[in-house]
């Protein structure tokens, strides 16, 4: 089945996808033309297991969220894997997409395997959301579908279609990871800390919040008997009784 796609991406490359026969396929990867029929339907057929196979050879199995310090760490490997992925898929990429504008099933699949991409990252996110390392008001959903198109647009169009140089791409990664990372934090003019040192710090705002409800409650007027006991009580050796 390689053969055959490998075949098909060759000459779909040199000559368009409408230009190419399945004996031609066949015959450039040895087999018969019956055998590919077996396998693939037709040629359309083909096509979609060539694009099908672009994510299955082009993006394994990838480090998580878990196996990271901080948001800016997990963004620069998430954009230098997908420039890298898509480097090492770059003949069958170029034919998928040149395929897609005239063919609404294979624009349809192209779209739920972003989407299913997209979801992988928003997953990511969500642990670094959870630890406080990204605001709680960032929309991980939106942030996540956005980082996806983002590294696809680096990884194929600055590095595929404009050949720009991988010390430029390393850059635009790191530097793009940075931004998005500062952006992301609840207050960006401060460093992000420690997990306990933030757990910490919530306790402190939970309790101060409680304590303010106990006075909303109290009021004025129980507030004020409160202290005239409590200056009192500090006058006295012993407790009122």
């Amino acid at each position: 089945m390689h053969a055959m796609t490998s075949a098909a991406v060759a000459l779909f490359s040199e000559e368009g996808y409408s230009a190419v026969s399945t004996r031609r396929i066949a015959e450039r990867a040895g087999c018969s033309e019956t055998l590919l029929f077996r396998y693939f339907g037709d040629k359309h057929g083909l096509l979609m297991a060539v694009c099908n196979g672009l994510w299955d050879e082009g993006r394994p199995e990838r480090s998580g969220a878990a196996d990271f310090q901080t948001v800016q760490e997990y963004l620069e490997y998430f954009f230098l894997t997908e420039i890298r992925d898509l480097k090492h898929v770059a003949p069958s990429l170029k034919v998928v997409i040149a395929a897609l504008i005239n063919d609404p099933e294979m624009s349809a699949d192209f779209n739920q395997k972003h989407d299913d991409a997209a979801e992988r990252v928003a997953k990511e996110l969500r642990q670094f959301q959870d630890t406080g390392a990204i605001s709680a008001d960032v929309d991980v959903n939106a942030l996540a579908d956005g980082i996806e198109q983002l590294g696809f647009a680096v990884g194929f169009f600055l590095q595929l279609i404009f050949q720009r140089s991988e010390e430029e791409l390393t850059a635009i990664a790191i530097s793009t990871a940075a931004a998005l990372s500062k952006g992301l934090q609840a207050n960006a003019a401060q460093p992000l800390l420690e997990p306990r040192r933030r757990k910490a710090l919530a306790a402190v705002l939970g309790a101060r919040e409680s304590l303010d409800g106990i006075v909303e409650l109290l009021g004025d007027a129980e507030l004020a008997a409160g202290a005239t006991w409590w200056n009192g009580s500090q006058g006295s050796d012993h407790s009122p009784a």
